[in-house]
């Protein structure tokens, strides 16, 4: 991960962004009510190298989506999360990229029940899976493979995915099984411990004054 933060902060940083993100079109997106608005003025970065990497993510989105860098975030529920992922879709968005937010359970459901909105959530170019593992269970092998293929589409199309679990990697090796386990070689692995999001967002005075 030091090596992959260290090649982030030697990169052009971009210049073009928009400068106004309407709250349709972050729900549209999947961003949560309470972090929509928020940017990393509103997080409060655990460590220096932490920072570095965040930052440097958002800020070099562009090389991020050049060389597909996925993340994989984990930690125990309400460490934030959901929280990081969204400022980190956000700032993709302001630079004009194409941005989803959604759980396995949803593209399950999306997958399964032929809904047209799926291949929206394929096709764009940076995706957020949350929650996973969080679905009660996996009804069948066709279930158990979609994470697979899902990953392995984005792969195909240099589309980086961003995946939050209150899972650890041995226990997502148990779950999914050993091809999506050598699937997230490919990610830059995060883990976080900081405080519920959730709360910090709120305690925030422009997320309070975002949600009036």
């Amino acid at each position: 991960m030091v090596g992959k933060i260290q090649e982030v902060r030697m990169l052009p940083k971009l210049s073009s962004r928009r400068t106004f993100l309407s709250r349709e079109a972050l729900s549209l997106m999947g961003i949560p009510i309470m972090y929509q608005g928020l940017s990393w003025k509103d997080y409060r970065f655990p460590n220096e190298q932490m920072e570095h990497l965040l930052r440097g993510y958002t800020t070099h989105c562009d090389e991020m989506l050049r060389d597909c860098v996925g993340l994989l975030f984990i930690g125990q529920n309400g460490c934030g999360k959901s929280f990081v992922s969204s400022i980190i879709l956000q700032y993709c968005y302001s630079y004009y990229h194409t941005c989803r937010m959604t759980t396995f359970k949803d593209l399950i459901s999306k997958a399964f029940g032929k809904d047209e909105s799926y291949n929206e959530f394929l096709g764009a170019e940076f995706l957020v899976i949350d929650e996973l593992g969080a679905e009660v269970s996996l009804k069948s092998d066709a279930e158990k493979s979609l994470l697979e293929d899902i990953l392995k589409q984005r792969f195909t199309k240099g589309y980086p995915t961003i995946i939050c679990s209150n899972l650890d990697t041995v226990q997502l090796k148990e779950r999914y099984g050993n091809t999506f386990y050598s699937m997230l070689s490919e990610f830059v692995k995060v883990k976080l411990l900081g405080e519920d999001g959730r709360k910090q967002a709120f305690r925030n005075k422009k997320a309070l004054e975002f949600l009036k």
